[in-house]
């Protein structure tokens, strides 16, 4: 449960402004899709920061891992608290996505089960399901920053998972620094590739050569070869960012997609869409429970059936049911391709291998997360 602690909070600080962002635009004076940038970078910093902490944790062990997150985050937390400004704000989110990210990153390291991977990943799951609601009644009778802020509860449980994570070594080898700027940056042109499709679209094909290159003259830096050659894992990894970019693209169209059909206010928005995460979150602890037993087959072909039906009901339009069941089949999508395919994708590493593996396969699953209220914010 304290790795269910440290690891959930994650969704609910990407899901919280949800309804809010009208709130934060007011107080930041600006519109309402560039408050949505506030997302991006949270995004940003979970699909930039999981890859950086998993190196951290091969390198230097769990415990300096869980101080860099949690020190990270408490200061990105500081910052969104005092900063009156967009830029800042911006850099804030960013920062505690980067400590979120790691913090979550430890937990799904240190589950080593799909049952207890699928406790975390459907804790995610539900207390993403809880954030809009939340978020907006926070920020009812508080400042907006009060909604988001409350993702540095996860801080609590360091000290417990950091006296039970003596069995997990460090490896001596020295960091590659370059691997993981070039990894840093093909993210960051990734995540702009929607908003500024040209000058990101060249840089990521430019960083995406040099770490090329990079991997070639260094096979087991930051980024090991060995995983890239992985079929297994490559096509893994890629389904995990195409459900999880269906799953918060729709997360955040949704509130707009209810208000339009059924003419619901913030209060009954969010308690649908709580209800329909909490079931499907629910059905993805249940999916990844029995995932173990079944064939790899079996598993995949699910997810695949569940990540089209998704936005099949969702264009079907036919009323505010049809949508919040779209919602929820498409957190059940994502959050059991998050527990499932990361075991998966990385069950023939060595030990001292796995936390890069689970990594570089979160990179891509948290990619689609800040991708998805990007692609969202296009329609907004």
């Amino acid at each position: 449960m304290w790795l269910v602690l440290l690891g959930t909070p994650i969704a609910y600080g990407m899901t919280a402004p949800t309804l809010i962002l009208p709130e934060i635009a007011g107080g930041a004076g600006t519109s309402v899709p560039s408050a949505a940038w506030l997302v991006t970078a949270f995004g940003w910093g979970i699909a930039a920061g999981t890859p950086l902490i998993a190196g951290l944790i091969s390198r230097r062990g769990v415990r300096t891992a869980l101080l860099a997150s949690a020190g990270t985050l408490l200061a990105g937390t500081l910052l969104l608290c005092l900063a009156p400004v967009l830029p800042a704000l911006v850099v804030a989110r960013a920062a505690q996505g980067i400590g979120a990210a790691g913090l979550t990153a430890i937990a799904m390291s240190l589950a080593g089960s799909p049952r207890r991977m699928g406790m975390v990943t459907a804790g995610i799951a539900g207390l993403g399901a809880v954030g809009p609601l939340a978020g907006s009644e926070l920020a009812a009778v508080w400042p907006w920053q009060a909604a988001l802020a409350l993702l540095a509860v996860s801080v609590a449980a360091v000290p417990a998972v950091a006296r039970g994570a003596h069995d997990v070594t460090a490896e001596d080898s020295p960091f590659d620094f370059l691997g993981a700027a070039l990894l840093t940056g093909f993210v960051t042109a990734s995540v702009f590739v929607v908003s500024a499709p040209l000058p990101a679209g060249a840089c990521l094909v430019l960083v995406a050569v040099l770490l090329a290159l990079r991997i070639r003259r260094r096979p087991d830096g930051f980024v090991p070869a060995a995983l890239l050659r992985s079929g297994t894992f490559t096509l893994l990894s890629g389904l995990g960012f195409l459900l999880a970019t269906g799953h918060f693209t729709l997360f955040y169209l949704m509130p707009g997609l209810l208000s339009d059909a059924a003419g619901w206010g913030d209060g009954r928005v969010g308690t649908g869409i709580l209800i329909a995460q909490l079931a499907g979150s629910a059905g993805s602890l249940v999916l990844a429970s029995a995932a173990g037993r079944l064939a790899r087959r079996t598993v995949l072909g699910t997810l695949v059936a569940l990540g089209l039906a998704a936005p099949a009901l969702a264009l079907a339009g036919a009323g505010p049911v049809v949508l919040l069941a779209a919602s929820g089949v498409a957190v059940l999508a994502a959050s059991a391709a998050q527990a499932t395919l990361s075991i998966l994708s990385t069950e023939t590493l060595p030990d001292r291998r796995r936390p890069a593996g689970i990594g570089l396969f979160n990179v891509c699953y948290q990619l689609g997360g800040a991708l998805g209220p990007a692609l969202a914010a296009q329609f907004m």
